[in-house]
């Protein structure tokens, strides 16, 4: 079913490409995305929700991409909003500050959720019921593993593309490493270490509720 996967463009960041564990090989993985972007022969307008910092990558695959159009964008910060346009040379698109009316009074083929992770399951649902055909989620698609199947679910009801951004599960030394596992070369692993830098603003949401676990799972187990 093509309901597990939609070839978004913003994937093609930094050298990553976002494939799922649905199909059967990397390879097929591949091929599958790529026939899928082969076959749309119209332009897709996309409207973006959300325009924090995340933003500034998701919006270069649209704005190098000739099979889409980003077209609209919301944010509850307007100002915020009008700089990020500013800054990626889209300063005439329309601004929104409540998704709702953007999805309602745009015709969007796409929608890229971009927001806090507790607002991914109202916003999908919204889009989703809306009529909405492609949505994009960042991840992770919510905070529990209930509210995730609750998503899927409307959106197989409502014949949704659904789509989770996983662009670390293919990066390079994640993959050597998951098949140094798979060979047995290191033996049967108890335990494992990673040491990363990642950078956070003031805001960062640190009171989450199983806050290493939520974040290493999401990024690297």
């Amino acid at each position: 079913s093509p309901f597990y996967f939609w070839p978004f463009w913003s994937t093609i960041v930094a050298g990553t490409l976002t494939v799922f564990v649905y199909l059967s090989s990397k390879e097929s993985k591949v091929k599958q995305l790529k026939d899928l972007y082969d076959a749309i022969s119209e332009k897709q307008e996309e409207g973006l929700i959300g325009c924090g910092d995340i933003a500034n990558l998701n919006v270069l695959g649209y704005l190098h991409s000739p099979k889409t159009e980003l077209v609209s964008v919301a944010d509850i910060n307007i100002k915020n909003a009008a700089e990020k346009l500013e800054r990626w040379g889209l300063r005439s698109l329309k601004v929104y500050s409540d998704y709702r009316k953007m999805v309602d009074h745009e015709d969007l083929d796409i929608v890229e959720i971009l927001t806090p992770h507790h607002l991914h399951g109202t916003m999908t649902e919204y889009c989703a019921r809306a009529g909405i055909s492609g949505i994009s989620v960042q991840k992770p698609l919510a905070h529990t593993i209930t509210d995730c199947e609750k998503i899927i679910q409307v959106c197989k009801e409502e014949n949704v593309i659904l789509k989770l951004y996983e662009n670390f599960r293919f990066y390079p030394v994640y993959v050597k490493a998951k098949k140094l596992l798979e060979q047995g070369i290191i033996g049967e692993p108890l335990n494992f270490r990673i040491n990363t830098i990642r950078t956070g603003g003031p805001s960062m949401p640190l009171d989450i509720k199983a806050l290493i676990v939520y974040f290493l799972e999401i990024f690297y187990i």
